[in-house]
């Protein structure tokens, strides 16, 4: 087994703004220099002069066979083919890392070379593998890598997180990612609450967006739970739509779901940014 000598260097993930191209190198070293952002939260701690998960990967060990979502361990060290686009030549591979928790890690194949991401792909509860699609997601007549990542699910939510791998000369990609530390805040400011005690009605607004339904809870409502815990994101009409769940709170009881949230996904081949708002209630709750 000889070294992966092809690796490129991927840039670290940029809120929702695209990572930098990587440059080629004959041994792996450190993210390209143009890149300042730090690691994503998820990441495992590490020392200062420990090798990156990726740099003693021997080529010889990529699998060849895909595996289901519950083969894949969590502090194995192993690696798993986790969905590829044959007629593409595209393989997305998962690293089983060295700690317990979520997977983390991915190298993602284009031919014969191969790029590691610092991702998060599997849910620790729950998995599901990651979705791919191959599209031409911003209009410029070149299709890009569009991988949907389940990376919470849990009693307390569930998470989805798309990213989009724009193809690169060299055989590497560059990194969009929609991520919560740009739509979290963004939606704070967008929705607000409001309870009105002698209707028993629960209003959310968005924008000009409104939805109001009766409410009937244990007891009184506190307002909109902290949103970002529901996400999700489905194929629609050739775009992206984001999904994010609405609930609401109520003294110590469980979270009650009121709605959603839709918004379209738009990448610009630069960033990927959310637009068209709308609301959408379940019924009384």
């Amino acid at each position: 087994m000889k070294p992966l000598l092809t690796i490129l260097l991927s840039v670290l993930l940029l809120l929702s703004a695209c990572a930098g191209e990587a440059s080629v190198s004959p041994s792996p070293s450190q993210p390209a220099s143009g890149s300042t952002a730090p690691p994503p939260a998820a990441s495992p701690s590490a020392s200062p002069d420990a090798p990156a998960w990726w740099e003693n990967i021997p080529t010889g060990n990529l699998p060849d066979t895909l595996s289901a979502a519950e083969d894949v361990e969590a502090g194995s060290g192993g690696l798993y083919r986790l969905a590829e686009l044959a007629d593409q030549d595209i393989v997305l591979y998962g690293y089983g890392g060295e700690d317990d928790g979520a997977p983390f890690g991915v190298l993602l194949a284009n031919g014969n070379t191969i790029t590691p991401f610092d991702q998060v792909y599997l849910s620790a509860e729950h998995p599901m593998l990651p979705q791919l699609r191959w599209e031409d997601l911003d209009g410029d007549g070149s299709k890009e890598l569009a991988v949907v990542y389940l990376v919470s699910n849990s009693s307390d939510g569930s998470v989805f997180e798309l990213h989009v791998y724009q193809p690169q000369p060299d055989g590497g990609w560059n990194d969009c990612g929609l991520l919560p530390d740009y739509y979290v805040p963004l939606l704070e400011d967008l929705l607000s609450f409001s309870y009105d005690h002698e209707e028993n009605n629960v209003t959310i607004t968005a924008g000009t967006e409104k939805i109001s339904v009766w409410y009937d809870g244990p007891s009184e409502p506190d307002g909109l739970a902290t949103v970002g815990n529901l996400v999700f994101f489905r194929w629609e009409d050739g775009a992206y739509t984001a999904v994010f769940g609405l609930q609401i709170t109520a003294g110590d009881a469980s979270c009650t779901d009121i709605g959603s949230l839709t918004a379209q996904v738009i990448y610009d081949g630069g960033a990927l940014t959310l637009a068209g708002f709308q609301l959408n209630a379940i019924g009384g709750v």
